[in-house]
């Protein structure tokens, strides 16, 4: 009862220091939060770290994520963990590729004959970036990226990365236009806004409504 009383207060503490507020029946297992971040209720979320300002609803289900600053996370966004062959193999069951399937004590191989875990470049299995607007009802495949600005429309499945700044919709999900012209995405992603300190996101605050100002403005700064 003593330990028990001693995790709780420090969960507490440490959650009112960093000002996230988390609903009930969700499950955080090692998972850095840089603060002032939103948690809603019975989401799974496991070995991730979530940037500032990143909010995330209901049910949602993120495993190994690298999450950026000022995103906004829908309900029932789900990161799809493992894949079969398709191509080649006779059985998509694991019994015949994987060395250790955690559906099973064993299998037939001796040696993992398929990677069917799939991660990105700094070995995330989900990697969003900063400012990424992710609709209810999203699937999204283990080892793919979105980038800084896109959006994810609701109800869609990411097969692949997203670039910078994409509207992608669909099963499987397709880009059907940028949120800006190219060259203006192009100079978005490089200001890193993100990154800016409190105190000059408030100085620039009335350019957040009109992107080609705060273009403007901060090209001007440079």
């Amino acid at each position: 009862m003593v330990l028990i009383n001693y995790v709780i207060t420090f969960l507490k503490n440490y959650f009112s220091s960093k000002n996230i507020i988390l609903k009930f029946f969700s499950r955080l297992l090692n998972v850095d939060f840089e603060g002032n971040n939103f948690i809603g209720r019975n989401c799974i979320i496991t070995d991730s770290s979530v940037g500032k300002y990143t909010y995330i609803c209901n049910n949602c289900e993120l495993y190994n994520c690298k999450i950026g600053r000022y995103c906004s996370i829908g309900n029932s966004v789900r990161l799809i963990r493992g894949s079969h062959p398709s191509h080649e193999f006779v059985s998509t069951s694991p019994m015949f590729f994987s060395k250790k399937h955690i559906a099973f004590a064993k299998t037939y191989v001796k040696d993992q004959l398929y990677d069917e875990y799939r991660l990105t470049s700094d070995g995330k299995s989900l990697k969003i970036g900063n400012d990424v607007w992710i609709g209810s009802d999203v699937d999204i495949l283990e080892g793919c990226s979105i980038g800084n600005g896109a959006i994810v429309g609701a109800k869609a499945l990411v097969t692949k990365d997203v670039p910078p700044y994409a509207i992608v919709v669909g099963v499987p999900a397709k880009i059907i236009r940028y949120r800006f012209p190219e060259s203006e995405a192009v100079k978005m992603n490089g200001i890193k806004w993100w990154q800016w300190d409190e105190g000059k996101i408030m100085q620039h605050l009335p350019d957040f409504a009109d992107y080609r100002l705060f273009l403007k403005l901060s090209e001007s700064e440079n």
